[in-house]
């Protein structure tokens, strides 16, 4: 079995991944590692990097090829298909995600990007454009890595029917509301 964690940043992706591979005995692929080992990333701005998405899925092929048993992970996995069972989308709340970018000390503008991201359903909308398998979202926001790594594999393992149903849209609302006010002064 093939599957692909995907996510905003901050939503637990590498952390899950590694669990579930290490419970399993599957191999692990990051995107970002494989981006880096095939020169995917083209260039610089800002602090982003850019990444060569075409290239990043080819190089990502081969690199399952002969793995009948694999987590892939990173967020740019929403942006392209591969070959995979599953795609789970991890999900955090909104105030828990900017707490967690906020550790990681990204800029203002990231954070600001990602939490839209976010609220706007975007990994869970894009991947359903790439993928006709089962697109899934566990919420990680009162989660730990085990706990979310374990909840995907009693899914598979067909011992949890369903997942998360995830919904921010209150969130995007109260921000949307509270900029207008803001821009209205």
């Amino acid at each position: 079995m093939r599957i692909l964690i995907t996510g905003t940043p901050g939503t637990g992706k590498s952390s899950v991944a590694s669990e579930i591979s290490r419970r399993e005995g599957w191999a692990l692929l990051s995107l970002k590692e494989i981006a880096e080992k095939h020169n995917c990333i083209t260039g610089k701005q800002g602090v982003e990097r850019i990444v060569d998405v075409r290239k990043l899925r080819a190089a990502t092929i081969r690199e399952l090829k002969g793995k009948k048993n694999a987590v892939v992970e990173g967020h740019l996995g929403c942006e392209f298909r591969l070959p995979v069972d599953f795609v789970f989308v991890l999900r955090t709340h909104p105030d828990e995600l900017k707490a967690r970018m906020r550790k990681r000390k990204y800029p203002k503008m990231k954070i600001e990007e990602n939490l839209m991201a976010e609220m706007l359903d975007y990994c869970p909308q894009v991947s359903a454009t790439h993928y006709k398998v089962p697109i899934l979202e566990v919420d990680t926001t009162k989660r730990t890595a085990k706990e979310a790594a374990a909840r995907i594999i009693s899914y598979l393992g067909g011992k949890v029917k369903k997942l998360d149903e995830v919904d921010w849209s209150p969130e995007l609302r109260e921000k949307t509301i509270r900029n207008l006010r803001i821009s209205s002064l």
